[in-house]
């Protein structure tokens, strides 16, 4: 890990020392950050509210504007702000703080480490985080890469992102992010007054999150073709009955749910895009963060290559081996 491994190591147990904390109604003085506070909040003009609303302050889940406007508020008192959205339109809000909680933080010792995990000593723990933290820091290079491997690639082509494709992959996106919202009790409005963002705002965002999925799609898929890529109901199978175990249920009744519900094509060609991307990311050449950094572009085995090489594939390129 880096340099700074006690420290991070540290950080990671006092949030689990913050899950073991007590939350303590605060009555003789205002909100202020580090606080937990339920609030309402009302939309003047509209009547949309979000009621019940529990915020942890300092944390930058509201608008800027909101959190200040609750910071400083007694239990019971109300205020009433105007702030921008990044559309420039003004929106009125009233903010009335209805219960003040202030977390009481526990000894960091063994009692804690026994409330918040299956090991029985603080020592045990540091040590299973250390090991944590260092497999999550070698899953996200991995991601990274694989990213940096997949727009380059992008970048490289000359893929089209239009079209019904990107306006379903957007409506996809837009249906998961209201699920998302209703399942934690928010609804759309408030979302957008919470965040700032306008409905208009919001819809391009997630568009332009569409056109980069779908440019990767399309650019991996011609990878596949390339590479004559297929992936048999055996692997599917396979697959299913390994997630499965790692959940806990029963690997011969998913793969039956599986095949029968329909969703076994669209597993199908995930895998597909997968192992194209695994076929190409075996082809570049990894290099340390730092001289990548430095170099501020991916290299690939066409960068520096010798007399003879052969050129990796791109789709779009004009090699046809």
């Amino acid at each position: 890990m880096a340099a700074d491994e006690p420290e991070v190591v540290d950080g990671e147990l006092e949030e689990l020392q913050a899950m073991a904390a007590e939350l303590a109604p605060v009555e003789d003085r205002s909100a202020q950050p580090g606080d937990v506070v339920v609030v309402d909040l009302v939309e003047d003009g509209t009547g949309q509210a979000q009621r019940d609303y529990v915020v942890e302050l300092g944390v930058g889940r509201l608008v800027p504007e909101i959190e200040e406007a609750i910071v400083g508020l007694g239990a019971g008192e109300s205020r009433d702000l105007e702030f921008q959205r990044n559309d420039s339109s003004g929106r009125k809000v009233s903010v009335l703080a209805k219960q003040i909680l202030q977390p009481i933080l526990p000894p960091l010792d063994d009692e804690v480490a026994r409330s918040v995990s299956e090991f029985d000593t603080l020592q045990e723990l540091r040590a299973d985080v250390e090991a944590r933290l260092r497999e999550q820091l070698e899953d996200r290079r991995e991601a990274k890469f694989r990213m940096d491997v997949i727009e380059a690639l992008v970048d490289a082509t000359d893929v089209n992102a239009a079209g019904p494709l990107v306006e379903s992959r957007t409506r996809e996106l837009l249906r998961g992010l209201v699920g998302s919202l209703e399942r934690r009790g928010i609804d759309a409005a408030a979302y957008l007054s919470m965040t700032g963002e306008s409905a208009e705002q919001l819809e391009q965002r997630l568009r332009a999150q569409a056109v980069s999925s779908v440019a990767r799609e399309l650019v991996l898929e011609a990878v596949a073709d390339k590479l004559g890529i297929e992936v048999t109901d055996d692997e599917i199978r396979t697959l299913i009955r390994e997630q499965a175990e790692q959940t806990g249920d029963d690997p011969d009744q998913a793969v039956e749910e599986v095949f029968a519900g329909g969703a076994v094509e669209s597993l199908r060609q995930d895998l597909r895009l997968r192992a194209a991307l695994d076929r190409v990311a075996a082809e570049v050449k990894r290099i340390p963060a730092e001289l990548a950094a430095a170099r501020e572009k991916l290299w690939t085995p066409e960068k520096d290559k010798k007399p003879g090489d052969t050129k990796l594939w791109t789709p779009g390129s004009k090699e046809s081996a």
